[in-house]
């Protein structure tokens, strides 16, 4: 509806977020993508592909960050069991643990693509906390 970019609606979040800071890298052909460092199966080029993808689990990390591997990138109504919000979110990523998976074996996002706004992140935590649907 025309309500499409509502606060806290994905397209938001696309718009806002993922579109500027994190497609860079995370797309088929990406400036910043690294093969083998790069988290593999995000595709964050348009909205439809990020959205599609983010119902995924990560996939094709490497080293430290492997044991990531499988954990989803988004638990629907809980962005505490989110590996998209511990990402970008040094608080989440402290208290995040999904098997092996932890604030350890995390990237921080934050680190490689610079920190998001204090609104950016709010916006991708009430998105999540609302069910995280298109």
């Amino acid at each position: 509806g025309g309500a499409a970019a509502a606060t806290g609606s994905f397209d938001a979040v696309y718009t806002n977020t993922l579109s500027k800071n994190c497609s860079g890298c995370h797309a088929p052909g990406a400036p910043g993508y690294a093969a083998g460092s790069t988290e593999s199966s995000l595709d964050f080029a348009t909205a439809d592909k990020a959205f599609s993808t983010l119902q995924g689990s990560a996939a094709g990390l490497k080293g430290n960050f492997s044991s990531c591997n499988a954990v989803a990138f988004v638990t629907a109504g809980d962005p505490s069991k989110s590996l998209l919000m511990a990402a970008i979110d040094s608080t989440t990523r402290r208290g995040f643990v999904s098997g092996m998976c932890n604030q350890d074996t995390v990237s921080a996002m934050e680190a490689r693509g610079g920190a998001l706004s204090p609104s950016q992140v709010s916006e991708v935590r009430a998105w999540i906390t609302a069910g995280a649907k298109r």
